[in-house]
């Protein structure tokens, strides 16, 4: 596990059972509906800002504009409401230009991320025939896959491609970890 103290680090645990913590403290209570998936979707797409469109036509396929609007804004305020618990001092989830994204000034450490850049490194170095030194990298991505990329999610589509992605690099390490 990542040891973050930082107040303005979130730590988001994305293989196996979802968690967040703030610092040392978790995010335990989060709003009813979609705010926990809108805050998912946009940690996972955290590289660029978020329309508003984008999100109600994701969360809300089959609502009117105006019904849609409102579900968003009443999901992002709950969102904003159980993260700003454990730190009430920052603005977590920003509006700038009709779109949504995490506050750039947080760090953010996510499982998924460091399980991807550990795979890319073993194989990097297991190409240039430090076998050794690439199946460190290959454990530690072992050890930080606990089970299926947003496991509680099982039928959004949106992550399906991510979810598939993760699990046959997973299956691909432990081949290798087991010929090694």
């Amino acid at each position: 596990r990542h040891d973050g103290r930082n107040a303005s680090t979130l730590l988001v645990y994305c293989l196996g059972p979802f968690q967040v913590y703030q610092g040392d403290q978790p995010v335990e209570d989060w709003p009813n509906g979609k705010g926990k998936s809108i805050f998912k979707y946009l940690v996972t797409h955290r590289e660029r800002p978020i329309g508003k469109e984008v999100l109600m036509d994701l969360f809300w396929p089959n609502a009117e504009a105006s019904a849609a609007r409102n579900n968003l804004n009443v999901a992002i305020y709950g969102l904003r409401q159980a993260i700003s618990k454990t730190n009430p001092c920052q603005s977590h989830v920003l509006f700038r230009d009709d779109c949504y994204l995490l506050n750039p000034d947080l760090q953010i450490w996510t499982d998924y991320e460091e399980f991807t850049r550990n795979t890319k490194a073993a194989r990097a170095l297991e190409e240039s025939g430090q076998e050794d030194v690439a199946m460190h990298h290959y454990r530690i991505a072992e050890s930080l896959y606990q089970g299926e990329f947003l496991e509680e999610d099982r039928y959004e589509d949106w992550l399906m491609p991510l979810r598939q992605r993760m699990q046959d690099d997973y299956f691909c390490l432990l081949d290798r970890l087991y010929r090694y």
